[in-house]
């Protein structure tokens, strides 16, 4: 049986009220972290919030049981980006074009950040790289991050009041992710380019205009 991605954002809501519903109330998940700990994770708070990564691994597992069988990347093969929203559950994925892969990794950069941004933290070069990464954070831990990946799908769930729309990035098809939770926005652009799969994200204060003018501005 080859399982598509439209079979699986069916089966999501099922899977999620029949699994998620048994986990336990976050009151008695509660844990007291250290202070220095907490410190540390606090530029992530902000985009784990709503999405419980330990759920949304639960809920993609218990799609694939509800199936019965493996997930096998049965896409068309002009099948490159894609995305499904169902009773709060959004999926979407990306996958790269197979017939061009460069022999050396070659990395897209950030040609333009907002005032106010500084680089964070960034993959180092390695010669067989296949994955980048950098980000940029403001003091108040506003944060941008671009990654990158070669001749890999990437694909993501996510839970919660998540919108889509189709998208252009520098003349690519892509999909744009956008929420809004307690004032502070959340954007994420993933689109494909030849071999590569790219994936840009924001959480703080940016407004959709700024968000774009960053992808507009990407350098290889």
């Amino acid at each position: 049986m080859r399982i598509t991605d439209e079979m699986l954002c069916q089966a999501a809501p099922e899977a999620a009220e029949r699994y998620l519903s048994a986990l336990p109330d976050r009151a008695a998940c509660a844990h007291a972290f250290s202070p220095a700990f907490e410190e540390r994770m606090r530029p992530l708070l902000p985009r784990r919030k709503g999405r419980k990564l330990w759920k949304r691994a639960l809920l993609l597992a218990a799609v694939v049981a509800l199936l019965g069988t493996a997930v096998h990347a049965g896409q068309p093969e002009d099948y490159r980006v894609q995305a499904s929203a169902r009773d709060g559950v959004l999926t979407y994925s990306a996958r790269p074009q197979e017939d061009v892969v460069p022999q050396r990794f070659h990395r897209i950069t950030m040609g333009w950040v907002p005032e106010g941004y500084s680089l964070w933290t960034e993959s180092e070069p390695e010669e067989d790289a296949v994955h980048f990464s950098t980000s940029y954070r403001t003091e108040d831990y506003q944060y941008i991050a671009l990654r990158q990946w070669m001749g890999q799908e990437y694909s993501e769930i996510l839970m919660g009041d998540y919108q889509w729309e189709e998208a252009s990035v520098q003349g690519s098809k892509g999909i744009f992710i956008h929420t809004a939770e307690n004032d502070s926005y959340c954007y994420i652009l993933l689109w494909a380019e030849g071999p590569y799969v790219l994936h840009l994200t924001a959480h703080g204060g940016l407004d959709r205009e700024t968000f774009f003018k960053i992808a507009d501005n990407l350098q290889w």
